[in-house]
This record gives structure tokens, sequence and C-alpha cells, in this order.
């Protein structure tokens, strides 16, 4: 268990390093896959071993590497907390058929980070997340209930 709680923590840093381009972009109405990342200050492209979650921020000393101006600490702050949000949904789930529901709570996981930020940026939650969100969720949800053979999943509050 201690093996899959790690994973899906490393799994979690990978997705929070997607959740910052989405709090990003999403609120500007920009695409979440062109352009690559690029240095707010500078417009480099950032490179592939400068976009390693956490550590590279930490590497670089919170600098861009082209022309050292400040990176904000949010990126890596973003990375950690869903990584540990999406390591202790795992544990609480623990091992058993409740694993099932695994892909929707990270899901909601994930969604939440993102909409927390970007409510902090712009005081506003975009359609462009909460919208698709639903029939996603209810999939998601049903997905749980066939695998794991119980389908009071879907109206079960505890």
């Amino acid at each position: 268990m201690t093996a899959l709680i790690a994973t899906i923590g490393l799994l979690g840093l990978a997705v929070g390093s997607f959740l910052n381009v989405v709090v990003a972009r999403v609120p500007a109405g920009a695409s979440v896959v062109r352009p690559g990342s690029a240095c707010p200050s500078c417009g480099h492209e950032i490179r592939a071993r400068h976009n390693v979650p956490v550590l590279s921020w930490l590497w670089l000393r919170g600098r861009c590497a082209d022309c050292r101006s400040p990176i904000s600490p949010r990126y890596p702050i973003v990375e950690l907390l869903t990584a540990l949000l999406f390591a202790a949904v795992t544990a609480e789930l623990g091992a058993d058929h409740r694993l099932t529901l695994a892909p929707a709570l990270l899901y909601f996981t994930a969604l939440g980070v993102a909409l927390a930020a970007i409510d902090l940026d712009v005081h506003r939650l975009p359609n462009a997340l909460v919208l698709p969100s639903y029939p996603v969720l209810a999939g998601l949800l049903v997905l749980a209930a066939t695998l794991g053979h119980d389908p009071t999943l879907l109206v079960r509050t505890g």
C-alpha cells in the first residue's frame, strides 16, 4: 500500500505541474496545450530539464534559467499540495474495493486545487472547467460503481 501511495503522490506532482498551466491559461481563454510553457518575463521556452515538478524550482533557486527573473513559489506549492492531497486520498481509500473510487476522487481533488488557485487570482470559477466536470465526475462514479460491483456508491453519502 505504501508503494501505491508514493506512486500516486508522484502522479500528483505531475498533475500539479499541469494544473499550474491550467491556472495560468484557462482564465485568459488560452490553450493549455500550445504554446509550451515560457518565462513570463523574457519569453524563453522552459526546457524539459527545468520542468521537473518542485525539483527544478529548487535547483534554479526560484529564478528563470535565462533571465534570472523570480519564479513565483506558487508553482512548487501547487505541485506539492496536489501530490500531498493525492497521497492522502489514496491512503484514506485503502486497498479495499473503495479504491475504485480513486479516479473520481483524484479528478475532483485536482479540479479543487485548480479552481481554488484560479479563484484566488481572478475571483471567479471558469465554466470551461466547472461545466465539463459534471459529466466527467458522473462517468467516473458510474465506472467506480460498476467496477466495485457496488451500485450504492452512486447514492451513498458516507
